[in-house]
C-alpha cells in the first residue's frame, strides 16, 4: 500500500467535505465483498473503500459503494453491479460481461466507470452501451485511464474529460483492446461469439432490430434513455425483456 500512500492521503482530503462520503468499510466487510465478487479488488481500490469511505468520493462525488443496493434512488453498490451483469453459467443469450471487471461510477445514461481488477494497474475502462453494435459487446468498452492511481489523479487534479471546463470535448474515446478476448473467456459455455459490423463510437447510437437476440434468462441492468449523463444523476435500472419483447431500440445519452 505504501506506493499509494500520497493519493490516498489527498483523497481522503478531498473527500472530506463531501455530504455523500460513507464511513469506511470494515476488513471483514471488504473481505466479505471479496467473497461475493470470487476475486481480491486492485490493492488500490480496497485501500480507497479502507481508508476513504464507503463510496460518496470522487468525481462529483460519486465513486458507488462497495456493497448492498440498489437503495431507495435505484443507485447499486459495486458488488450487486458486478454480479447483475455476470451472465448464469449455460444461458442462452449473447451478453458479456469481462471476469473481474467491476463498475466503480454511474456516469448516467447507462454508461459507468470501471476498474480491471485482473490487471497490474487496476485499468480504468468506460463502459458505453450506446456504442453496441449488433451483438458485438466489444464495441462498447473505452480506457479512460492507464491505471486507478492515474484515473484518481486526474480528479484531484481538475483534469478529468467529465470537468465543466474540460477542453478538446472530452472523452478521448480510445478503445480497449482486450475487450474481446475478456468478453469471450467471461461468455457462458457453448455460446459462441456473434459477428457483427464494426461498433460505434461512444455518444452514436447503434441501430437495433425488434429481432435482436436481447439477452432472455437474465436481465440486464441498464439505464434509462434520455437520463441526464452526469455523475451523481442516477437512472432508475431497468430490466431489458426477452428479444421478441423488445421494440427497435435507438438509444440517446
Amino acid at each position: 500500500m505504501n506506493d499509494f500512500e500520497e493519493l490516498i492521503s489527498r483523497a481522503v482530503a478531498a473527500s472530506a467535505a463531501s455530504d455523500l462520503l460513507q464511513p469506511a468499510v470494515s476488513a471483514a466487510e471488504l473481505a466479505q465483498a471479496e467473497r461475493k465478487l470470487g476475486f481480491r479488488l486492485h490493492p488500490l481500490l480496497a485501500a480507497l473503500y479502507r481508508r476513504v469511505g464507503n463510496g460518496g468520493f470522487g468525481p462529483s462525488d460519486s465513486v458507488l459503494p462497495l456493497s448492498g443496493g440498489p437503495d431507495a434512488d435505484w443507485e447499486t453498490s459495486v458488488v450487486q453491479g458486478y454480479l447483475d451483469r455476470i451472465p448464469p453459467e449455460e444461458s442462452d443469450t449473447w451478453w458479456s460481461w469481462p471476469e473481474g471487471v467491476v463498475p466503480v461510477l454511474d456516469w448516467g445514461c447507462a454508461m459507468f466507470a470501471c476498474v480491471d481488477c485482473r490487471s497490474d494497474d487496476g485499468t480504468v475502462l468506460l463502459f458505453e452501451p450506446n456504442a453496441i453494435s449488433g451483438q458485438d459487446v466489444s464495441g462498447a468498452w473505452f480506457v479512460d485511464a492507464g491505471s486507478l492511481a492515474e484515473w484518481l489523479g486526474t480528479w484531484l487534479d481538475g483534469r478529468g474529460w467529465y470537468e465543466e471546463d474540460a477542453v478538446n470535448g472530452g472523452f478521448p474515446r480510445a478503445r480497449w483492446a482486450a475487450a474481446a478476448s475478456r468478453l469471450q473467456s467471461a461468455r457462458p459455455a457453448d455460446i459462441p461469439t456473434p459477428a457483427g459490423p464494426t461498433p460505434q463510437q461512444p455518444g452514436v447510437p447503434a441501430k437495433r432490430t425488434a429481432k435482436s437476440s436481447m439477452p432472455s434468462t437474465r436481465g440486464v441492468r441498464l439505464g434509462t434513455p434520455g437520463a441526464s449523463s452526469s455523475p451523481g444523476n442516477r437512472v432508475r435500472p431497468v430490466v431489458l425483456p426477452a428479444a421478441d419483447e423488445v421494440p427497435p431500440l435507438h438509444p440517446r445519452g
